[in-house]
């Protein structure tokens, strides 16, 4: 069979030419638009060691109304924050609340750090802010790394001014084999005056859904009084109850919840936080796969077509094969190996010339809204050139193998059910 099937090909080289021409152009162009669509969709589902899905983000600001005067002279006091939080909690579908800065998970507030174990290795992470003794931990949902204080402890922690708690990934990373706690870490290289103590590490969270890296430094504030009011609030919603309409229901009733001038600003789910902050990611996502889409439904038109076409012309010699005793089988079975063969010579060849092309450009890693000095911390196929043209390549593979076969098979079986003796009087 296998030599029947190269004898068949060299035989029909000429057509089987522009066949082979055309699967290399079709590699080629479905490398361009699958590569950015599948790491994409790989970042996007990973896990992102929290419960999103109940969690709501309500904003506060201090009244400009000059009118509105509390006990302490219309200025805002820690008791504010506290009787906001109070009220909240008197609402049956919140769970918990914590109160925190602008720098949280999905958040524009997060800023970037460099940090140094040493003088060789240097990893950059993003800095998160909280607020001690509110439940921060437990309210986004985390959990400690085995081995480390327990979130409920974590959450209590006041850190000094050169204490930090981390992720387990950069814990790993800064110190192989080791345990964290009470090590140091340094924003400059030989410098004590910007070296930080590791007081607490958690299980891996990323700081946004649009990037893999759970790289992450947490600090704590001592203090909530804001001069304009601006604190969040992370509010945990109780299981079944839909985070978009609670937020919904509040903004409409949120003159309730103030204390003096201190009032509720806004109030999104974190789902909705993090679709708006990430929006040109996101969208220009949702465009390469309707494109993607668009291109897929075309390929398989084109392709199967040209195969279909080539498989319905070939009557005669499947009617000749019959006559010679061929079965049914060896027919569909030759047909559908000729077919994996230029498919497979085609890939090769369009994936070689895609390879010269990713050696100069390199592949898609990350998006261009996450800065590519915050990565490095988590080892996967993405980051290794090798395993990322092998998977892609793999799958443009699998796929144009399941359109030739969509495109040989259904007229295979057609012909090879056919009277010999009607199909050579056809020919």
């Amino acid at each position: 069979m296998i030599k029947l099937i190269f004898k068949n090909i060299w035989s029909r080289r000429k057509l089987n030419g522009w066949l082979i021409a055309e699967l290399i152009l079709v590699t080629i162009l479905s490398w361009l638009m699958l590569d950015q669509v599948l790491v994409t969709t790989y970042d996007l589902n990973l896990p992102k060691g929290y419960d999103r899905d109940n969690l709501c983000v309500i904003s506060s600001y201090k009244l400009d109304d000059p009118g509105v005067v509390n006990s302490i002279h219309g200025e805002i006091t820690p008791q504010d924050y506290e009787n906001i939080r109070n009220k909240l909690l008197t609402l049956p579908e919140v769970e918990s609340i914590a109160e925190c800065s602008f720098t949280f998970p999905e958040s524009l507030g997060n800023s970037t750090r460099s940090f140094y174990v040493n003088d060789e290795k240097s990893l950059h992470v993003y800095l998160m802010y909280y607020y001690a003794d509110t439940g921060f931990f437990e309210t986004l949902g985390v959990k400690s790394a085995e081995g480390y204080p327990n979130v409920e402890d974590l959450s209590k922690v006041h850190t000094a001014e050169n204490e930090v708690i981390i992720t387990r990934s950069f814990a790993e990373s800064l110190f192989p084999g080791e345990n964290a706690m009470g090590k140091i870490i340094r924003q400059e290289k030989d410098s004590d005056e910007d070296a930080f103590k590791v007081v607490g590490v958690i299980e891996d969270i990323r700081p946004y859904s649009i990037n893999r890296e759970p790289n992450a430094v947490f600090c704590s504030f001592d203090s909530k009084i804001n001069g304009e009011g601006m604190l969040n609030f992370m509010v945990r919603l109780k299981d079944g109850i839909d985070a978009d309409d609670f937020a919904e229901n509040l903004i409409k009733v949120k003159e309730n919840f103030g204390s003096g001038a201190l009032q509720i600003g806004s109030a999104k789910s974190l789902n909705k936080c993090a679709a708006d902050w990430n929006m040109d990611i996101t969208g220009e996502y949702n465009l390469k796969l309707s494109l993607l889409t668009f291109f897929l439904i075309n390929l398989c038109i084109g392709v199967v077509g040209t195969f279909w076409l080539q498989t319905r012309q070939r009557k005669g010699e499947v009617a000749v094969m019959k006559t010679f005793g061929a079965s049914r089988k060896n027919i569909v079975g030759m047909l559908l190996g000729e077919g994996f063969v230029l498919t497979i010579i085609g890939s090769i060849i369009g994936f070689a010339c895609f390879l010269q092309y990713v050696i100069s450009e390199g592949l898609y890693t990350s998006n261009p809204y996450v800065p590519k000095d915050v990565s490095g911390v988590i080892d996967c196929w993405v980051n290794n050139f090798s395993e990322h043209f092998m998977i892609v390549s793999g799958v443009i593979l699998v796929l144009l193998l399941i359109v030739v076969s969509i495109g040989i098979l259904i007229p295979a079986l057609n012909i090879s059910k056919i009277n010999p003796a009607v199909a050579l009087h056809d020919e």
